[in-house]
């Protein structure tokens, strides 16, 4: 019989997974050959005469038990329409198909979306997803008898003498009825029949079909590339015996066997695809898969790609500890709290001293990142500079933190790529981060604020302070307000002049008669200078600015103020009653649009315990899926990664902010950037909690929910980012009751 057999061609197996391997690794095994189901069902869609809607894009399918039509008809349909067919035992699961649950798996399975086998034949047949539930498989079979407690408690209605009864052939009939199915007919000798048996029909298809998926998700530490070979008790290939002439099922297959003459076939069996002899089923591979979810399936299969990629149970831990970037936030939170606690032991306790008016100092170094990286290199001091991870010709994808007044004026932004700031500036030079020095610069700098000895301080970052000097310039040695204006800017000039000499660096101040109009002033006065706004001449600076202008007041408002009044001019909407304003934005937030454009603030400096505005973690680097439920088991990572931040900060939030970064569209699979997010389409949305919260499994149900909102594909998610907003002590949260 061996020399009858005809082997596949090598040349459509030459990927890794088709490579020996030494004995003992089931784990690699399982992975290779999962690889090769993916490379069978590309080849299948790739033969394909005449296009089919991908109507089971996205979907991730898989046969529980028995079903009428078996396993292979109904996967042929899936893949045909662009799903992905799984094995039952894979994590993430969106639809599973079977003809009846055991009582026993009830509970088991109660997560589970389980539909009839007719859901996937109605599917095709309308052309459109269906409503799953009008075909959802309950707890017990039709026939189950369940145990009941009172009178109403119903006999089964159908007396059945086996389990495949319970599936009708009806339901064969009308698979059989599609055209597309015929496909199987034609490509196969007349002869060439299916085992009636049902255990062999089920090897038959175990040869390409059968794997344990969960285990794939352990690979051995180091992650290096397995050579190891399948284990002794592998599934049994099919064993057909030879009537005609005829190539391998699915060319992948390296041992192909043939059809057994002696085996009878019933008539409307389905038959396993064989391919003709003409031709050639193209392996899988990143050049030619249809959909993001076959290339991250051949992308990921590289042991490499996978241990770098989100995929990887121990990927945070690892991004944390190498992202610069979230080394450089990290550090940024604990040296403002540090700060923040110097500053309120500094401020006095009882409250500020009533005043007819107030002055407000804002200080703020100038480029701080930029500026403290370059005092040391008096050649670069008038050059434009950036500070990002990568200094090299070879790091255009790193991204810019901090860049210099120089740097700016050609166009460069803080968060630009390099690639893209070494177009609008050639000659810009990339230093790396020194936070050594960063932190001498920080603590020298809080020293010389404090030293002021001003009412009240608090920290807004660690190059930006907040000073109310009221009780230093408002006292009995001023006489008028000239004079009190006098001593305010003489303060600024020296608090310039001595974080110069202590830091070697430049400092901007802006003073006003309140906390916004101290921003604005230090608006006016970066870089390196010092400005005041005096209270007669807030109206003509308001009078220059949009709403849009004012911190705290975003885009979503302004453009709402402009759709509402036709402008969102600070002069004109001043002349809006404060009435109207409450009416169209909000009780809250149009007494605060009405406060500010009249220069209005009540905000007091280091009145409490000043909380972070929010925390957030955003991943969009290593953002690799093949099915929605590995997106889903990520996301619970990333929620409890942010849970434990806000813990670590001793807060709860109220506003959740959920990000989804999507391939654009037209962009290719494959990005410049090795696992980057390359060009992407941002979607957010925002969720208010009835209450405060710190509890990561309220906040990763609803970023699942909101995911699957977006309705986007799993290979085309390039990165997520998780927020919370609203942020309060933990301790002011509602208490629990205690039983």
């Amino acid at each position: 019989m061996e020399s009858h057999r005809r082997r596949s061609s090598l040349s459509q197996e030459a990927g890794e997974e088709y490579t020996a391997s030494e004995f003992g690794g089931i784990r690699d095994y399982k992975r290779r050959k999962r690889v090769k189901l993916q490379n069978q069902d590309a080849a299948y869609r790739a033969q394909q005469t005449t296009p089919s809607p991908m109507i089971f894009k996205g979907y991730t399918i898989a046969a529980l038990g028995y079903t009428n039509p078996n396993s292979n008809v109904l996967r042929s349909m899936v893949v045909k329409h662009g799903g992905v067919w799984k094995e039952f035992k894979e994590h993430g699961l969106t639809i599973v198909v079977a003809t009846a649950i055991p009582p026993k798996k009830r509970e088991e399975y109660r997560r589970l979306r389980i539909v009839e086998p007719k859901w996937i034949i109605d599917c095709v047949e309308a052309g459109k997803i269906l409503e799953w539930s009008r075909y959802r498989i309950g707890g017990e079979g039709e026939a189950q008898a369940t145990l009941g407690f009172d009178a109403s408690v119903q006999k089964p209605k159908l007396a059945v003498n086996s389990y495949k009864d319970i599936a009708s052939d009806q339901v064969v009939k009308e698979a059989l009825k599609f055209a597309r199915l015929r496909e199987f007919d034609s490509q196969l000798p007349s002869d060439c029949e299916i085992p009636e048996s049902d255990e062999e029909g089920d090897m038959a298809l175990d040869d390409y079909s059968s794997l344990d998926l969960l285990s794939d998700l352990d690979l051995p530490e180091g992650y290096s590339t397995p050579t190891s070979s399948p284990p002794d008790k592998m599934p049994k290939a099919p064993s057909l015996k030879r009537s005609a002439s005829i190539t391998a099922p699915f060319t992948t297959i390296k041992k192909p066997k043939l059809p057994d003459p002696d085996v009878n076939l019933r008539e409307e069996s389905p038959r396993p695809r064989i391919a003709s002899p003409s031709t050639v089923a193209p392996r899988l591979t990143k050049e030619n898969a249809q959909t993001p979810e076959e290339f991250n399936e051949i992308f990921l299969s590289d042991p490499k790609v996978y241990a770098a990629s989100v995929l990887n149970p121990d990927f945070l831990p690892k991004f944390f500890k190498e992202s610069r970037l979230h080394h450089l936030s990290t550090w940024k939170a604990e040296l403002r709290s540090r700060m923040q606690e110097r500053a309120q032991k500094a401020s006095q306790i009882s409250p500020p001293k009533a005043r007819a008016t107030r002055y407000i100092m804002h200080v703020d170094f100038d480029c701080f990142f930029a500026a403290v990286s370059t005092r040391d290199l008096p050649d670069l001091k008038n050059k434009p500079v950036a500070i990002c991870h990568g200094r090299t010709e070879n790091s255009a994808t790193s991204e810019i933190a901090s860049c210099n007044y120089a740097a700016r004026k050609f166009g460069v932004k803080n968060g630009m790529w390099m690639a893209s700031a070494k177009r609008l500036c050639p000659d810009i030079v990339a230093l790396g981060y020194d936070f050594d020095k960063y932190e001498e610069a920080s603590e020298a700098f809080y020293s010389v604020v404090l030293a002021l000895g001003g009412e009240r301080l608090q920290a807004v970052s660690v190059d930006e302070v907040l000073v109310d000097i009221s009780n230093l310039v408002c006292n009995d040695y001023y006489s008028d307000q000239g004079q009190e204006e006098a001593a305010a800017m003489k303060l600024a000039t020296t608090v310039r002049n001595e974080c110069r000499k202590r830091t070697g660096c430049e400092v901007s101040v802006g003073i006003g008669m309140n906390v916004v109009m101290a921003r604005l002033a230090l608006r006016k006065a970066k870089p390196a200078g010092q400005l005041m706004i005096p209270r007669s001449e807030i109206r003509s600076v308001l009078d220059e600015l949009n709403v849009s202008a004012f911190p705290g007041i975003g885009k979503h408002t302004s453009n709402r103020i402009i759709e509402k009044f036709g402008t969102d001019s600070v002069l004109e909407v001043r002349k809006i009653p404060r009435e109207r304003l409450r009416q169209t934005l909000g009780v809250k937030t149009g007494e605060r649009v009405y406060e500010l454009c009249n220069g209005i603030d009540h905000t007091q400096v280091g009145a409490a315990k000043t909380l972070r505005e929010s925390i957030s973690i955003s991943v969009n680097w290593g953002v690799r899926f093949t099915e929605m439920g590995q997106a889903e088991e990520f996301l619970h990572r990333l929620s409890q990664a942010v849970v434990e931040k806000m813990k670590g900060e001793k807060v709860k939030g109220r506003v959740l902010n959920f990000k989804v970064a999507k391939r654009a569209q037209g962009v290719p699979y494959e990005t410049e950037k090795f696992l980057g997010c390359g060009k992407v389409e941002e979607m957010n949305k925002t969720f208010s909690f009835g209450a405060p919260t710190n509890d990561a499994i309220l906040i990763v149900r609803k970023c699942v929910e909101l995911l699957k909102g977006f309705r986007v594909s799993p290979g085309d998610i390039r990165g997520f980012g998780i927020g919370m907003k609203g942020l309060e002590d933990e301790d002011d949260g509602q208490q629990q009751l205690k039983f």
